[in-house]
């Protein structure tokens, strides 16, 4: 069956996540109209100033500095969205807010405009959108940062047609995005999986008094360059809470979840507390808790973090291959992505 050709793409939302997409989405031959509904000629002026430092520079040539001045709007007016064959949605995860506007944009949407959004945790088929929309809907997440995170999933409602699900594919390979297709039960397996691993450092830092920062210090040491707090911060406590939320209303089964959701429960304010020196969470023992006692105890504490993080890698790569469809070669390169590296916890056991 062909696909829908995809030539002008709008992004609905100003946050992190909007922000992000919008600045890899710009290097590809496409229109874009980015729907900003707060902020608009700041993103506006500032994205001219870019594109006239890059051809100034020389960096940029004047054949693609003509292209990206005429076909790209930043903009607060919804109607410019009649434009789009495709829209992404990328506002705050909340399935009321994302549904008010659906509302307010679909009056604009042309009758073959694909409709997408890049909720994290929130099922397609539950949102408020008619049928023959649905068709013409699917969820397609991106992770943050777009710009250096080369994964998508696509889950497409139940109504989905299959023309619009092979028009996403097709677009997806067409920006370097190695797409995951899913369906209602494995959703937002890549999530799921971090969160598993995520929870399961939380408990094990909290049980044995180990600062949050020195677990990270200790990972991005000797495993990764990303620290597994870190990327929980840089998600921010919020949004963890309502996906972790959505996952168990969707029937998912995630293993020792409630201390953590405790935790970012207690937070007054919701926002992450961060040190000085790495973003990370605070509220544990400190980073020099590994230094009391001996040398030879600390190296050996060190050792300890070190093998649970890879055990429980490990294990739960094991779980998600059994149970979720996926290869040892795609969970592979989730993880990569993920570290940001070439660690591989399954050759880690098995060498």
């Amino acid at each position: 069956m062909a696909q829908q050709n995809i030539s002008t793409i709008g992004i609905v939302g100003s946050g992190k996540m909007g922000k992000s997409l919008f600045n890899y989405l710009t290097k590809y031959n496409y229109s874009i109209i980015w729907i900003c509904r707060s902020n608009h000629v700041e993103n506006k002026n500032k994205y001219e100033r870019k594109l006239a430092r890059y051809k100034n520079s020389g960096a940029l040539p004047n054949e693609e500095y003509e292209f990206k001045t005429a076909n790209t709007i930043i903009t607060d007016n919804h109607e410019q969205l009649t434009k789009c064959d495709i829209v992404i949605e990328t506002i705050t995860e909340n399935t009321d807010y994302k549904n008010t506007l659906f509302d307010n944009i679909y009056p604009f949407l042309n009758p073959f405009c694909i409709l997408t959004s890049n909720s994290s945790s929130i099922i397609p088929d539950n949102f408020n959108l008619m049928v023959n929309v649905k068709r013409r809907f699917a969820g397609l997440h991106f992770f943050f940062p777009a710009e250096t995170n080369s994964i998508a999933e696509l889950i497409p409602t139940k109504h989905t047609s299959k023309k619009t699900i092979k028009s996403l594919q097709v677009f997806c390979k067409s920006i370097n995005k190695y797409v995951f297709t899913q369906n209602y039960k494995t959703a937002f397996f890549v999530n799921r999986f971090f969160l598993e691993i995520q929870a399961g450092l939380f408990n094990y830092c909290q049980k044995h008094n180990i600062g949050f920062d020195t677990a990270d210090m200790l990972i991005k040491e000797h495993l990764f360059p990303v620290g597994i707090f870190e990327m929980m911060d840089e998600i921010g406590p919020e949004t963890l809470l309502y996906s972790i939320n959505n996952y168990k209303k969707q029937g998912a089964t995630l293993n020792e979840t409630k201390p953590l959701t405790n935790f970012l429960n207690q937070k007054p304010s919701r926002q992450l507390v961060v040190s000085s020196q790495s973003r990370v969470y605070s509220g544990a023992v400190g980073s020099r808790q590994l230094a009391v006692g001996s040398r030879q105890s600390a190296v050996e504490k060190q050792d300890c973090i070190l093998k649970f993080v890879n055990n429980l890698f490990y294990k739960t790569a094991e779980h998600f291959i059994e149970t979720q469809g996926i290869t040892e070669d795609e969970l592979l390169l989730i993880i990569s992505e993920y570290t940001k590296s070439e660690y591989n916890p399954l050759y880690l056991q098995k060498s």
